[in-house]
């Protein structure tokens, strides 16, 4: 029998409105992979996005060199004037 305790997460998608959120428990020994594959259940996603966790200055999710230079062409595009 687990001894683990049960967290229960309110998780939101930003920049969207009207709001939504959904709620989950989880055991406080799950790790990242497994909650984001949680999460993709419980929305009913498919894992066709690019993801990623924050806290603090620490970021998880998808190593920046699968994302085949994303990142480097929005910063490009938002530091050209006009």
């Amino acid at each position: 029998m687990s001894t683990d305790q049960i967290a229960v997460l309110r998780i939101e998608l930003i920049d969207i409105a009207p709001l939504i959120w959904l709620r989950v428990a989880v055991t406080t020994s799950t790790n990242l992979v497994v909650l984001h594959k949680i999460i993709q259940a419980a929305m009913g996603w498919l894992d066709y996005h690019l993801w990623e966790f924050e806290t603090g200055e620490a970021r998880y999710g998808v190593p920046r060199s699968a994302w085949r230079g994303i990142g480097a062409e929005i910063s490009r595009r938002q530091s050209q004037p006009g």
